[in-house]
């Protein structure tokens, strides 16, 4: 009997929507954060003359780059300019994030 009120209880969260925007709520907390953060990383990134980055001309390969990982060089040499993402955060974050003119910038009203 008890066992059946706890299945009872998990289902009822599955099914409830309260639940799922709260997940999706949480999900888009998370997103803007690692948005603000690959935003700062890249500034970074340049400063440490990661010659990778000189390739960038859109969101999508910067975020990916990111991911990855870029090396610095000169005083940064052996430094590793990196926010290791799943791909399913990478199509999150690239709502809050545009690049111009060589910059990749966070956007705060996520895709219009």
């Amino acid at each position: 009997m008890y066992i059946a009120f706890i299945v009872l209880g998990f289902v009822f969260v599955l099914i409830d929507d309260d639940f799922w925007d709260i997940t999706q709520s949480a999900q888009k907390a998370v997103a803007i954060r690692n948005a603000q953060n690959l935003e700062d990383l890249y500034q970074a990134a340049l400063i440490g003359a990661a010659s990778e980055l000189e390739r960038v001309s859109d969101v999508e390969s910067a975020v990916a780059l990111l991911s990855k990982g870029v090396q610095g060089s000169g005083t940064f040499k052996g430094s590793v300019f990196q926010l290791q993402l799943e791909e399913e955060e990478q199509k999150r974050v690239r709502d809050y994030l545009w690049f111009e003119s060589g910059m990749l910038t966070y956007r705060a009203t996520g895709e219009e």
